[in-house]
């Protein structure tokens, strides 16, 4: 059994400033590899404060509220937890969207970033291409193509309920038309939803299963398992990603399909059915992208 955690120390004492706050939170939040106290005590102290970020820097002598403090306190608890920071703020930016996130969900990830960037040049020239987002979460990769191409026609797929209720949610907030599909993405039922589509993006579980037990707890014990492991190499879902562009995509169509470190040799070989592949890296310079291009049709 775990050793009991300390108790947060009281905020400031009534009324305190923001400054005082700040110092309370960089003492109370803890220090998590890639992460930034300083940086989540300025989402928690904007979220609570209804603000900008800015504040944390421009308005250290501005007074809060007990409630402000009592709320900043109780978060403070959740995060000592391991609760993720966007699961508390309800939110998580990505690329320009800020986009809504709770308890079950999988989080927007930086990485993810690219691979919305990367869908978006291996589309056709086209004003009204059809696309299909596999594996969709909340929606960050099919919201942003959708704003990107108001016109294109775009089916977002996602199993898991709690996603895709937030999944509608972000995509109402943006005033984007998604078509969204909920169930297996494999199944035959749903296969017979989806059309034939100009480009495939997916984000598939990918992490081994072995490795899900060695997780930091804030991703292992909150997010969904269902949306992080890939079976026992982390490949399961990239073969039958590949027969469905196979079957799916039309002549001159692309899928991309983000990857784990180390994968993309496999994924290459296995994506080398649908047409010639490419790997892109992340902003580490990581293999982190595999698309391929199925041939158009010579005339």
């Amino acid at each position: 059994m775990s050793a009991a955690r300390p108790a947060v120390a009281a905020p400031p004492e009534r009324p305190c400033t923001v400054a005082e706050i700040k110092r309370f939170l960089a003492e109370a939040l803890p220090a998590r590899e890639g992460a930034s106290p300083r940086a989540e005590a300025a989402a928690l102290l904007a979220f609570v404060l209804d603000t900008e970020r800015s504040v944390f820097v421009a308005d250290s002598n501005r007074t809060v509220s007990d409630e402000v403090c009592e709320r900043l306190r109780r978060l403070v608890e959740r995060r000592r937890a391991g609760e993720p920071l966007q699961y508390l703020t309800g939110s998580a930016p990505f690329l320009d969207l800020t986009l809504a996130v709770g308890p079950g969900a999988f989080v927007p990830r930086p990485e993810t970033e690219g691979l919305a960037l990367h869908a978006e040049r291996l589309l056709p020239a086209g004003p009204a291409p059809t696309i299909v987002d596999l594996c969709a979460g909340v929606g960050p990769v099919a919201i942003y193509l959708a704003r990107r191409r108001p016109r294109a026609r775009l089916v977002a797929l996602e199993a898991e309920e709690k996603a895709t209720a937030l999944l509608r949610q972000n995509a109402a907030r943006y005033e984007v038309a998604l078509e969204v599909v909920v169930g297996d993405a494999f199944a035959p039922a749903t296969m017979a939803r989806l059309p034939a589509a100009d480009l495939i993006t997916a984000n598939p579980p990918y992490i081994p299963s072995a490795v899900i037990p060695n997780l930091p707890p804030e991703v292992r014990d909150w997010e969904a398992a269902s949306a992080l492991d890939g079976g026992p190499d982390g490949l399961r879902f990239y073969p039958r990603i590949a027969e469905l562009a196979v079957g799916y995509l039309r002549p001159g169509g692309a899928v991309i399909v983000e990857i784990g470190e180390g994968q993309a040799g496999a994924v290459k070989r296995i994506l080398g059915a649908v047409g010639e592949v490419a790997v892109g890296q992340d902003l580490a310079g990581r293999d982190r992208y595999v698309w391929a291009r199925r041939e158009e049709v010579a005339t």
